[in-house]
């Protein structure tokens, strides 16, 4: 959209930085030299920001045509736009691989010009942009005019902010003080890479809450469900669309319960979504395959692993068993759906084998079938991951304290498992794991210590070596859960030992 009424001073001095000599406002240091990088992020930030200044003023101004891209809009990676296979590495590298850069000045020349291996895609977005969205200005030194340019340089700001915040991990701290949470299970969501929601069982049987944001950071944690609702050890949410949260936990009649929030009207009333006597507590899992649908997945009294689903059209129907009685045991469920029309869910079996079973649309529910022989994993803790379409990885405890996997892919299906942490590293209640892009995985568990453990593995170099992110004493058995809001960035959450919520973050 074009901005009416552009202020003339505002225009002069964008022109002038491109094209004008270092004494009449010209760019300093010029370009393709050292400095140049982070004097392009420099000046294009503190542009924005004085032009959105005086854009707010404005009587037609609506925030939502200048928000900041997320990411490049998948409708300018055309090929008759110019999009190929080196841009597609470009942006690989700007989402994936930041720390691939030597310094903010090569972030910067990467991105305007292509130095250092890149290939110009600041130009690309501004030349794509202009035929996309048919407004010829972005092409040319009177882009600022058009909406688009702040949408644009946007990203170019959070690629380089993303960039300067990479500093590891940081020192674990609470999120909600002693006496909030009941151990045995917490859960994290992420409904956009700004915001954080978290869930957990408090002492009391109610559903307890907290959320960040990058504005305000932590609020004050509240209630979701009030006292009674929910026994501890199991609780998971989702977020369907970016507007909306599903949070689910078995009660202490046996039943599982439900609350969900959206943007327009807040918090519901909690509800059921099976009766009583079908769940046990420890164990509760959900995902949405697609916006208009959810499945639950809970572990039964009899040791069968039940169901319900939920559309837009029909709403909750009944519950039905994936597996029979005697399959599972309370303490962990997971499931992953690897694209729309797939679901795969994983259970610790009495015997100490891991279980499966999957549904696809063609076909419906299979049989249950091993993963893992006896012995290999204990109650508590189980995890799963899609790094891509044709690909699984799933983790958990084993009875020695150490922590095993396995995985599948579409051309070989499952291999054998092995171990990615030795024994005594990890106490049965707690595991999760995060793919924060197709190459590489994190793997996060509680030690017999209390402290918070981590491996990971990428592509080029394969597992690594366990290593804390919290220190002893830091947290208890039963809960743990990480989410990530982009590629560059974790968030961990556990219990406390005195019922607190603690969490710590890394940036890459």
């Amino acid at each position: 959209m074009r901005i009416p009424n552009y202020p003339e001073h505002l225009m002069h001095e964008h022109h002038a930085w491109h094209t004008a000599p270092p004494n009449a406002g010209g760019r300093v240091p010029r370009a393709f030299n050292p400095g140049a990088g982070v004097n392009f992020l420099d000046f294009h930030r503190d542009y924005v920001a004085k032009a959105l200044d005086w854009y707010r003023t404005q009587s037609g101004f609506t925030p939502a045509t200048v928000a900041p891209w997320n990411a490049i809009p998948d409708e300018l990676k055309r090929s008759t736009l110019g999009w190929n296979a080196a841009l597609a590495a470009d942006e690989s590298r700007l989402t994936n691989d930041l720390g691939s850069f030597g310094s903010l000045d090569e972030l910067g020349r990467f991105i305007e010009f292509g130095e250092f291996g890149g290939n110009n895609i600041h130009g690309w977005l501004h030349n794509a942009s202009a035929i996309h969205f048919g407004e010829p200005d972005l092409a040319t030194f009177d882009s600022p005019v058009s909406t688009y340019f702040y949408q644009l340089h946007g990203l170019v700001e959070r690629w380089r902010t993303r960039y300067s915040g990479r500093t590891g991990w940081h020192q674990p701290f609470p999120i909600a003080p002693p006496g909030h949470a009941a151990f045995g299970d917490l859960t994290a969501v992420s409904r956009f890479p700004e915001h954080l929601d978290v869930f957990w069982i408090g002492p009391d049987g109610g559903v307890g809450s907290n959320w960040w944001d990058q504005a305000d950071g932590w609020h004050q944690p509240f209630p979701i469900a009030p006292p009674g609702h929910a026994m501890a050890g199991a609780v998971t949410a989702v977020s369907r669309f970016r507007e909306h949260l599903d949070v689910f936990w078995i009660g202490p009649d046996g039943g599982v319960g439900s609350n969900w929030w959206n943007q327009s009207s807040g918090w519901h009333q909690p509800f059921p979504i099976a009766p009583p006597r079908h769940a046990v507590p420890g164990a509760i899992t959900a995902i949405s395959r697609f916006p208009e649908h959810l499945d639950v997945f809970w572990v039964g009294p009899d040791g069968g692993v039940g169901s319900n689903w939920w559309d837009q059209a029909d709403g909750w129907h009944q519950p039905f068993p994936i597996a029979p009685p005697g399959h599972a045991v309370p303490g962990a469920i997971t499931a992953v759906s690897r694209f729309r029309e797939h679901l795969d869910v994983f259970w610790v079996g009495p015997d100490g084998g891991v279980g499966s079973n999957w549904w696809d649309q063609a076909d419906g529910w299979h049989q249950p079938f091993p993963i893992a022989p006896p012995g290999h994993a204990v109650p508590g803790a189980i995890t799963a991951v899609s790094r891509f379409r044709e690909h699984l990885d799933v983790f958990w405890v084993g009875p020695d304290g150490g922590v095993g996997s396995n995985w599948w892919d579409q051309a070989d299906g499952w291999h054998q498992p092995f171990p990615i942490a030795p024994p005594g590293h990890a106490v049965p209640g707690a595991i999760t794991a995060v793919s924060r892009f197709p190459e590489h995985l994190d793997v996060f568990w509680i030690g017999p210590d209390g402290g918070v453990g981590s491996n990971w593995w990428n592509q080029s170099s394969g597992w690594h070596q366990p290593f804390p992110i919290a220190p002893p004493r830091h947290a208890v058995p039963g809960a743990i859960t990480a989410v990530s809001r982009f590629p560059e960035h974790l968030d961990v959450f556990w219990i406390g030992p005195d019922g607190g919520v603690g969490s710590n973050w890394w940036r890459g």
